[in-house]
């Protein structure tokens, strides 16, 4: 993986033992002076993502002297800027999300996860996100697959006519216009859902519980882990230009599912014709 020996295996310990410290003793007890705001009223943080994020930093440049970490907070805060971060890229970058939906997090629900995702000489190379309240790894390393709660993710399967597909929008951060699009578009599938987490959205899109997974943001600590998963179980993740995702292109939508057939169709519904909306 690369010339520093990481196993998979001791990483999930690092992030599960993060978690136990500082993320589930304050599930459904934070306290209001433990929650702010960012950009706005529905981009939350809290003492949990701060403390989270601040572990694994501390632990990642510990036992791999050299590397760098990325941490949502950390850009939030203007220490790093993802640009300049992935233009000159380390020979080994750790991207952290240290609780991916917080909003979910902060009203008490626990559809939240902690992602991290571990570059090499420019390329993910292996991906962790640990749905931290039933104690479960969707884990994937280049090359050799990826697993949920240690069974293998196998997301091929036959291509669905559009209207039979169920599938997940995150368009909180989206212009009113595409929403609006996407309101009457969510007609053509079966059920549209939203889960406010990327991270639980690319969890149940490898597993097979939903078919599709649209999101009008593309930060790398929100998708690096969840686009090699996908990947790696067999499916398709792009761009809504139908490029391959990286972390430069954080402009840009990305549209994930099980296939490129079925890729093909859920764009030609959902964005091609939103495409200048952005």
């Amino acid at each position: 993986m690369t010339n520093q020996h990481v196993d998979p295996k001791h990483i999930e310990d690092i992030i599960r033992q993060a978690s136990a410290t500082y993320i589930i003793p304050r599930f459904q007890k934070l306290g209001d002076s433990e929650i702010d705001t960012k950009s706005g009223p529905q981009d939350l943080v809290t003492a949990a993502d701060i403390e989270t994020e601040i572990a694994l930093t501390e632990i990642f440049k510990k036992e791999f002297p050299g590397c760098k970490v990325m941490g949502e907070e950390a850009v939030s805060r203007g220490e790093m800027t993802i640009d300049n971060t992935f233009t000159n890229e380390p020979d080994m970058l750790w991207v952290v999300d240290p609780v991916d939906g917080t909003w979910n997090f902060a009203h008490g629900s626990p559809v939240f996860a902690c992602m991290v995702a571990l570059r090499c000489h420019g390329e993910t190379q292996a991906s962790w996100i640990y749905n931290v309240m039933s104690d479960e790894f969707a884990t994937a390393v280049k090359g050799e697959g990826a697993t949920y709660a240690g069974q293998k993710l196998n997301m091929h399967k036959a291509r669905k006519p559009l209207g039979e597909t169920h599938g997940y929008i995150t368009d909180t951060f989206a212009p009113e216009d595409i929403q609006k699009a996407w309101a009457q578009k969510s007609q053509n599938v079966a059920t549209v859902g939203s889960l406010r987490s990327s991270a639980q959205a690319y969890i149940r899109l490898a597993r097979g519980i939903v078919d599709f997974h649209i999101t009008t943001r593309e930060k790398p600590w929100d998708h690096l882990a969840g686009d090699l998963l996908i990947r790696e179980a067999g499916g398709t993740v792009k761009t809504w230009d139908r490029e391959p995702y990286h972390p430069l292109q954080h402009e840009e939508g990305i549209l994930s599912t099980f296939s490129d057939k079925q890729w093909d169709d859920l764009h030609a519904n959902f964005i091609e014709d939103v495409l200048e909306l952005r």
